[in-house]
């Protein structure tokens, strides 16, 4: 009895932690905005994923441009108009927000990744089954018959969850000046999928541009 009381606490210990990382918190640590340069509500955005991964950049540029269309924002990610491979320099991004017409570039890098190992212990799990008898009981219905009931215990694996804690930074360019008129820093807390947790991420900094006047 107590082998499967433990095996159900252990069930819901691990739902638990996977509900926790489904819904994880993502929140501005801290945001910038100039003081020299008037808020300015940008029309189109070039999305930028400042990483030598190239996976990862299209990742974060792909999200976010279709977050930004989604809130009804024109954006466009920079791989659709720089080249794969080419350094992202000042002049390919000055460059890239000429020909797609964008007027706000908006870069963002991964700052930390932190990733943890977590174990919920595994359990036994007491099944009771009905054990038939041979010969079979001479009765005229089998189901009358009075047939016992055997355990058997069957032992469960421990449950591996992998979580990540991740910030990115953000900074947002005006295309006309090349000058910086927003930084933010955003961080989660545990997550389980950094592409789902990107969405998030997006939708956040676009809160948080909206707030500012940026957008």
């Amino acid at each position: 009895m107590k082998s499967f009381i433990f095996r159900i606490v252990s069930v819901l210990v691990a739902a638990f932690l996977l509900t926790a990382c489904a819904h994880s918190y993502i929140h501005l640590v801290k945001t910038w905005k100039s003081p020299e340069t008037k808020p300015a509500k940008f029309g189109k955005f070039l999305i930028v994923g400042a990483s030598d991964n190239l996976e990862r950049r299209w990742n974060f540029e792909d999200f976010f441009t279709e977050e930004f269309k989604h809130q009804g924002i024109a954006a466009i990610p920079s791989y659709m108009v720089i080249r794969t491979g080419d350094a992202l320099s000042r002049q390919h991004l000055k460059d890239a927000a000429r020909i797609s017409g964008a007027d706000g570039v908006l870069i963002t890098r991964l700052m930390n990744i932190k990733k943890e190992i977590k174990e919920v212990p595994g359990g036994e799990t007491l099944v009771f089954k009905p054990f038939t008898p041979y010969p079979l009981p001479n009765v005229d219905d089998i189901s009358s018959a009075n047939i016992p009931m055997v355990g058997t215990v069957i032992q469960e694996p421990p449950t591996i969850i992998t979580n990540l804690e991740v910030s990115i930074e953000t900074r947002l360019f005006d295309a006309a000046t090349s000058s910086m008129v927003w930084y933010g820093v955003t961080s989660s807390g545990e997550v389980d999928d950094l592409k789902k947790a990107t969405e998030a991420f997006a939708r956040e900094i676009i809160k948080a541009l909206a707030k500012d006047g940026m957008i």
